[in-house]
């Protein structure tokens, strides 16, 4: 949906928004990839670290992922650095924004909040230092040259890349096209993880039921999402 320019919940967060032109859209392009040109296979209901185990072992040509996967897929499944790269997501309006929590305990003195604050300041948002030390992570024998995170832009982003680049542990051209090509991220919507459950059902329906009837499994959810909207 995001790819597409749609939305999963309205602007006002109280409203399923996927039952329109843009989510039939997506459920027929499912529908054609399942049913019509078999791209999605026929093995269905898979749960996260089935594709990652499947591309690993080159029974899977591509699946949507974030670049992390390719560390996971690595380290803990035998795959090789070389034989993965990376392209942006097709439709390339928006994508699904990602990132970490980091918790300061409460009741702690001033002092340890702006000591936290400071570390991860020079931790995260630093460049060349903590995280984006690449010389000194390759050194650590950590990955090196996956095109994530890059908060930078201008002159930061050139020295970043060129660091990242020279310390690789990977071919970082293999992702040239997905950091050439930048999506803006977007949120997930509110009660995110119920409304997935429920979209669950829609994408299921489609992957397993050539027969499927698209509008009534859009309808059904968008009843249900806004039930779960209205609870909040």
């Amino acid at each position: 949906m995001y790819s597409l320019g749609g939305d999963v919940v309205d602007t006002s967060g109280k409203k399923a928004a996927f039952n329109d032109a843009v989510g039939k859209q997506v459920a027929q392009n499912l529908h054609a990839m399942r049913w019509e040109d078999d791209s999605m296979g026929k093995t269905q209901l898979l749960k996260w670290g089935d594709l990652q185990k499947q591309i690993a072992t080159d029974k899977l040509g591509m699946f949507l992922a974030a670049p992390d996967d390719v560390t996971y897929m690595v380290q803990q499944l035998g795959a090789k650095y070389e034989n993965f790269g990376m392209g942006p997501i097709p439709g390339g309006k928006n994508t699904l924004a990602g990132g970490n929590n980091y918790m300061i305990k409460k009741g702690i003195s001033p002092d340890k909040v702006k000591a936290a604050v400071a570390w991860l300041n020079f931790k995260f948002t630093t460049v060349g230092k903590g995280h984006y030390d690449w010389q000194r992570a390759k050194a650590d024998g950590l990955p090196v040259g996956l095109p994530q995170p890059n908060l930078w832009l201008n002159e930061s982003k050139a020295k970043d890349d060129a660091a990242r680049k020279q310390y690789a542990t990977m071919p970082v051209e293999n992702f040239k096209a997905f950091m050439d090509n930048p999506v803006p991220g977007k949120a997930e919507p509110p009660k995110a993880q119920e409304i997935y459950k429920v979209l669950d059902n829609v994408m299921s329906g489609i992957l397993t039921n050539k027969d499927a009837d698209i509008d009534k499994l859009l309808s059904t959810a968008e009843t249900q999402v806004n039930q779960v909207l209205a609870t909040q």
